[in-house]
């Protein structure tokens, strides 16, 4: 994951990342579990962090980003719309080493 901190303070940071990597998925008949189809693709996802500050006893973050697919073609029933979208995550630390 690359990472850039965009703003900064004592109180509150604002980071862009970009996670990039592969992924596989496979499809399989059900109930007696033949595979249809198997794949590997590539996975980009750039993302935007508000976040507090490491150093304090209390510490988390929001991040928001959006998942984009390529390479998704010999799974049947299946394309990169079925895989992108949107991601939201929240976070908590509470103590920690210091």
């Amino acid at each position: 994951m690359l990472g850039l901190d965009l703003v900064s303070t004592k109180s509150l940071g604002l980071r862009g990342s970009l996670l990039f990597g592969a992924a596989n998925a496979q499809i399989r008949a059900q109930p007696i579990g033949n595979q249809l189809g198997s794949d590997n693709f590539l996975v980009a996802e750039p993302r935007l962090s508000l976040y507090a500050p490491q150093g304090s006893r209390l510490s988390g973050a929001l991040e928001a980003g959006y998942r984009f697919v390529a390479g998704v073609e010999d799974l049947p029933r299946l394309d990169t719309h079925d895989l992108r979208g949107w991601t939201l995550a929240l976070s908590l630390s509470v103590g920690g080493l210091r």
